[in-house]
């Protein structure tokens, strides 16, 4: 009884410091994480690896007060930030490192903006410039993240149908991500079919930490429309290595690059068809100061009717997968596909570190000699008797 006692409790000692601890903590958190937050109008989402900053119109790039804990990059504002590489333990010791990316959409004359056209009829809300806000809304509440997983969200919302289309979008940051998701819905609130509805995005795509901040090489990396190709994708890269991506897996997407020089406020009916301005011609490049889009159109959307869609910016030159939307549904918040965690045990993936595995071992041995001591105990003692 003694020995098997002993043995035992010997065993689960051994499992619990080999299995139930976390290994490769480090690569979990970074130490110096921000909280996401709402200040006034404005939205502050936080991740271990991004951030991102919203104004009160929907569009990215905030204005006023950064809140404590964040890191803006070249601008006094937030839009898109990113530490490149998830080894790094720190913000600060990524900016060291010069692997922290971005700002890619604040610095100097800085836009980001979406646009909705409702047959004929054109809204548009962006950062910068002329700082449109035709379409009215506001955001909702944040959500922060808990533990390594999940997403840092928030909700906008249209105050009052534009064109007979009221607007729903959800901004997802995923906690270990290293992009940022967009699912829109669009309501038909009207009581007729509405035709020829396009969603629009754009960004002029810069680089804080870069030497050459403003000009990047844009190009039209893939139309989902085209065979063989797994979603729309138009690039933005920079002189040090960093890149930006605008991509969707929606059947209806179509993305372009600008090709000359004009009015923030873009109309996506020439995105998705790539006229006028933008050439959607895919492996079309050129490197300048120029924006990139993506559009989504929307034949016909019938009395009541919704319908869903999902976009993301990706901000890392080893950009995770956006979520799969493939069937138009806006998809299901999707895998950021960047570790593989088993929820039980926080440990990364399904192989011991060689750590624990030392230490099972070690049990082991400390186990077998145990039992010949115990026994040798035993044996002295029937002896004595």
């Amino acid at each position: 009884m003694i020995i098997k006692s002993l043995s035992y409790g010997l065993l689960t000692a051994t499992l619990v410091v080999g299995v139930v601890l976390p290994s490769g903590g480090a690569a979990w958190a970074t130490s110096d994480q921000a909280t996401s937050v709402k200040v006034g109008p404005n939205a502050f989402l936080a991740g271990m690896y991004t951030e991102a900053g919203l104004k009160g119109n929907g569009s990215f790039g905030s204005r006023g007060l950064i809140p404590s804990g964040f890191h803006p990059q070249g601008s006094t504002a937030i839009g898109f930030v990113v530490i490149r590489d998830k080894a790094q333990p720190s913000w600060s010791a990524a900016s060291v490192a010069d692997l922290v990316d971005g700002d890619f959409f604040t610095p100097g004359t800085a836009y980001e903006g979406w646009a909705l056209k409702v047959g004929s009829v054109l809204g548009t809300n962006n950062h910068g410039f002329d700082f449109a806000n035709e379409i009215d809304g506001s955001l909702g509440s944040v959500t922060n993240a808990t533990g390594d997983t999940g997403n840092n969200t928030v909700g906008w919302t249209s105050s009052t149908p534009f064109q007979g289309v009221s607007i729903v979008k959800t901004y997802s940051l995923p906690q270990a991500g290293q992009r940022v998701d967009v699912t829109v819905t669009l309501t038909n609130t009207t009581g007729a079919a509405i035709t020829n509805i396009y969603y629009g995005r754009g960004v002029d795509p810069d680089d804080g930490n870069s030497a050459e901040i403003f000009p990047s090489t844009n190009t039209v990396v893939s139309q989902i429309s085209e065979p063989g190709a797994s979603s729309s994708r138009v690039s933005a890269a920079f002189t040090r290595g960093s890149q930006i991506f605008l991509d969707s897996k929606d059947p209806r997407s179509r993305v372009a690059r600008e090709i000359q020089l004009s009015d923030p406020a873009f109309d996506p009916s020439e995105v998705w068809e790539g006229s006028a301005r933008f050439d959607s011609t895919v492996g079309s490049s050129a490197t300048a100061d120029m924006s990139m889009h993506l559009a989504v159109k929307i034949d016909s959307l019938g009395a009541g009717q919704s319908t869903t869609f999902t976009f993301s910016y990706l901000l890392t030159a080893t950009a995770d997968d956006p979520i799969d939307d493939s069937d138009g549904s806006g998809g299901s918040g999707g895998n950021d596909g960047a570790m593989t965690e088993l929820p039980s045990t926080g440990v990364e993936n399904s192989f011991l570190p060689w750590w624990a595995v030392a230490a099972i071992f070690g049990g082991l041995i400390l186990i077998v000699h145990s039992r010949r001591l115990v026994k040798g105990l035993v044996s002295v003692t029937s002896r004595s008797r």
